[in-house]
C-alpha cells in the first residue's frame, strides 16, 4: 500500500478519466540530443493544448523548461543516469 504522500502526488498526475500522459524528455543524458527534442522548451510550446499530465526531465533541463511548463503539468525529475556512449 503506497504512503499517503505518494498517493497524493500520483493523483496530481491524473488527467481526464484518471489517465496519465507523461512526456519523457530525459533521453539526452544517455543518448545525446535526439531528433525532434533538441529544444525541449520549443517542443513544449508546440504541444500546448495537448492533454499532457506530466513531463519527465533530467535535472539540467528543469530551468530550461520551467517558464513554458503549464502549471497544471506535473514535473518528474529523473535523478539516476547512465550513458550508452563509448569513451575513447
Amino acid at each position: 500500500m503506497p504512503s499517503p504522500g505518494i498517493s497524493r502526488r500520483v493523483h496530481r498526475l491524473k488527467g481526464p478519466g484518471g489517465r496519465f500522459l507523461l512526456l519523457a524528455l530525459d533521453h539526452s543524458l544517455p543518448a545525446g540530443p535526439l531528433p525532434g527534442i533538441e529544444d525541449p522548451a520549443s517542443l513544449l510550446r508546440r504541444l500546448r493544448g495537448t492533454p499532457i499530465t506530466g513531463t519527465i526531465v533530467n535535472p539540467g533541463l528543469v530551468q530550461r523548461i520551467a517558464s513554458v511548463l503549464p502549471p497544471s503539468t506535473g514535473l518528474g525529475v529523473h535523478l539516476s543516469a547512465g550513458t550508452t556512449r563509448d569513451t575513447i
